[in-house]
């Protein structure tokens, strides 16, 4: 029986197959072959993943369960990222899961990631809170999402630490904190209260439509959430306020549009995923606090 991979993909495949037993297995298993087809007309990334980590192969025999990482270092979270990555762009393109589904999966992969960063970090689950901002904190994330995060407690070295080990599996971004990029990396909940009270631009407050705590201090993280949720719910959004939102994604359609991609940029062109990210975000902020 001969090996049902296309040609090219047997020559781009050539460590993988090389391995004792591997294309026999794949000769008598049809859905394998399939999805490593799939996997191959897809990602080189994955291609590259398959012939250099013999435990991808075994990810693509068993892909209905999340792997139970053992990470101990920052390359134990590197290579967990890598290989539940695979098992999810198999199980995506196989037609096993929707993408409601397989949004969720990469967002739970994410959260997890945060969650091993912090206990390498070596911090204690008192110490510090992290939370979920943008796609992450909705489980919208795709696969070349970034993540958002926000720090409560601590101090900016213990979230930096924890910043860096996320950053080897994952991009990183702390840019909705409170003063953007000069600002501090965490702040007390406290402080936090007092900067949407005073200084927080109607932006900031549309931000917290989504956040969600994911790892370290339960208490603490829950006590963020209800403190944000109180300033989104409880201040019924003003005319001004709304005119200052429509204005800042004026700017940014403006910057597409400038660049002739207005029609075609998915994410913030006419009738894409900002459009509908702000028509429900306007709806909720307006009605929300009555409702």
């Amino acid at each position: 029986m001969s090996l049902i991979l296309p040609g090219d993909l047997e020559i781009q495949l050539d460590s993988l197959l090389g391995r004792p037993g591997v294309a026999d297995t794949i000769r008598h298993d049809q859905e394998l072959a399939r999805r490593i087809t799939l996997i191959g007309r897809s990602s080189r990334f994955l291609v590259r993943l398959l012939n250099s980590d013999p435990a991808a192969f075994e990810v693509l025999r068993e892909p209905e369960a999340p792997a139970q990482p053992e990470v101990r270092t920052a390359d134990d979270l590197k290579r967990w990222r890598n290989l539940e990555t695979l098992r999810i762009a198999s199980r995506d393109l196989a037609g096993d899961d929707d993408l409601a589904r397989t949004c969720l999966s990469l967002s739970e992969l994410a959260d997890g990631i945060v969650r091993a960063s912090l206990a390498l970090a070596g911090h204690l689950d008192t110490e510090i809170a992290v939370i979920a901002m943008g796609k992450l904190g909705a489980f919208e994330l795709n696969y070349s999402s970034d993540i958002d995060l926000l720090f409560v407690g601590g101090d900016d070295a213990s979230a930096l630490a924890v910043i860096e080990l996320a950053r080897q599996a994952q991009r990183v971004d702390v840019d909705l904190r409170p003063e953007g990029r000069s600002g501090r990396l965490t702040r007390s909940l406290s402080s936090y209260e007092a900067y949407w009270d005073r200084w927080a631009e109607p932006w900031e407050r549309q931000s917290l439509l989504k956040c969600r705590f994911v790892a370290g201090s339960e208490d603490l993280g829950s006590a963020f959430i209800a403190a944000a949720s109180e300033r989104v719910w409880q201040h019924p959004l003003s005319a001004d306020e709304l005119l200052q939102i429509r204005s800042m994604k004026a700017r940014s359609e403006a910057i597409v549009e400038a660049r002739g991609e207005s029609l075609r940029e998915v994410k913030r062109g006419t009738g894409g995923i900002r459009d509908i990210e702000f028509a429900v975000q306007l709806l909720q902020l307006v009605h929300g606090s009555a409702d």
